[in-house]
């Protein structure tokens, strides 16, 4: 019986070392919330971000009881940049601050609407 019980602590103790080891996921899935100031108007947004299956990131922001579609995600693993479109001609461009951590990670940039343009910054919920 003493045999059992140090194969189970060892089996235990493995499963839980292979628990802190494992991969968080994709860096832009999840909701992130935060603002926008263009024109120098501010505006509060919640941005949602999926990977799909074919590796295309899908996702929308929501804006003052508004839904946007996001198009043409992408994503820079080299610096960590991050750019996506909108109807209406928004566009965003930024870059993910705090990759390691899953509480601090946020993406800063710039939100580009028709011809004013500002600053964009949302943190992972």
């Amino acid at each position: 019986m003493n045999n059992y019980r140090k194969t189970l602590a060892v089996l235990f103790a493995a499963l839980l070392g292979g628990e802190s080891l494992a991969q968080e996921g994709h860096p832009l899935t999840g909701s992130w919330s935060g603002n926008r100031m263009v024109d120098g108007k501010a505006s509060r947004i919640l941005l949602v971000m999926d990977l799909q299956r074919d590796q295309t990131i899908t996702g929308y922001v929501l804006e003052n009881g508004k839904r946007s579609a996001l198009q043409n995600v992408e994503l820079d693993a080299s610096d960590w940049s991050v750019s996506f479109t909108l109807d209406g001609g928004y566009g965003v461009e930024g870059s993910i601050a705090e990759l390691g951590s899953q509480t601090l990670r946020s993406i800063n940039g710039t939100w580009t609407n028709g011809t004013g343009s500002g600053e964009f910054s949302v943190d992972i919920n």
